[in-house]
């Protein structure tokens, strides 16, 4: 199963499903889990092109464009409390945790792009970034 990824044609409407006013959303297909949201196209860009996320289009109305992703994007759901529980390979990258920028990781495969966010209770790795950096990453890659 794959993700949709939903671009709004007009965001600043509350078209339903999009109450926040984003420019796009991706969704996991099934199980209608919000897994990233991003204000603008670029900031969307900037996502696929660092992923290598390829789109297909699936259908388009008047207010929305769907497209399915060509490989899961998924959260690994039991946040982690210790690096060694990261699989060989997972990659830094800053993510929301908890409603807090803090440095994460990511497992990018040929079919999946896998994300691994630290549990807000394990001091030693959840650790926010400061405000200036929360905006930077904010502005180029949306609220993942």
């Amino acid at each position: 199963m794959k993700n949709e990824v939903i671009i709004y044609k007009k965001p600043e409407q509350n078209t339903p499903g999009n109450v926040d006013g984003y420019k796009v959303v991706i969704w996991r297909i099934g199980r209608s889990f919000h897994m990233a949201s991003f204000e603008t196209i670029e900031q969307f860009a900037n996502f696929c092109k660092k992923f290598k996320i390829l789109l297909k289009p699936r259908y388009e109305s008047d207010s929305v464009e769907v497209f399915e992703t060509n490989k899961l994007i998924d959260d690994e759901h039991i946040p982690f409390w210790k690096l060694s529980e990261l699989p060989k390979g997972a990659k830094k990258h800053l993510l929301y945790s908890n409603g807090s920028v803090v440095v994460g990781y990511y497992k990018n495969t040929k079919n999946k792009l896998l994300f691994y966010r630290p549990n807000p209770n394990a001091k030693d790795i959840y650790k926010p970034v400061n405000e200036k950096q929360r905006q930077a990453h904010r502005a180029k890659f949306g609220t993942l």
